[in-house]
């Protein structure tokens, strides 16, 4: 695996990586969107479990504004935590170009496939997230941009990444995905 040009950072940003091509697109997570997602989530869970360990224990109920208070604190912490934990898929970004398609999945290296070094590429559905599976025609041609947080996640000879938080969304990746390779 070779390097790729790069202005060294502790997580690597698209930005901080040059593009390969100046047609790029580039898809990344929106923290905003996300932890206003994750906060509603968790929320959400925080509401309905509170009752009912409540009453499972035997404890005296608390008004309904306290509840509602306590879980808004909790689901903050934890999603603004979310946001900023290294491994998080805050940290995903995709950039596909007419020269090839790199990612950083989860705080990992960022990793450059020229379209010709691309096996076979896929958007799909597995269970209730969006997958993106690109599979090298080997791993020697796959390009590295930095050697400090690993490869994204490797799964049966392809770098598999979950997407379903990149914007502007799965169906412009996918879109973005076959327009490129119809012409590799």
């Amino acid at each position: 695996m070779t390097g790729y040009g790069f202005a060294m950072a502790s997580r690597t940003t698209p930005e901080s990586v040059e593009a390969p091509a100046d047609d790029a697109a580039l898809f990344r997570v929106s923290r905003v969107l996300s932890v206003v997602r994750m906060f509603g989530i968790i929320w959400l869970i925080y509401l309905v479990t509170q009752p009912l360990v409540r009453l499972a224990l035997g404890v005296d109920r608390d008004p309904w504004a306290v509840l509602l208070l306590q879980g808004a604190i909790w689901s903050a912490l934890a999603a603004v935590g979310m946001a900023f934990w290294p491994r998080s898929p805050f940290h995903t970004w995709v950039r596909i170009s007419g020269a090839g398609l790199e990612l950083s999945a989860a705080g990992s290296d960022p990793i450059l496939l020229l379209w010709p070094d691309v096996a076979s590429v896929e958007v799909k559905r597995q269970g209730l997230r969006s997958i993106l599976r690109v599979t090298p025609v080997e791993m020697s041609r796959v390009q590295r941009a930095d050697v400090h947080h690993g490869l994204p996640r490797i799964r049966d000879g392809a770098f598999t990444v979950d997407i379903g938080l990149l914007q502007p969304g799965v169906d412009v990746l996918r879109r973005a995905v076959a327009a490129h390779t119809a012409h590799a």
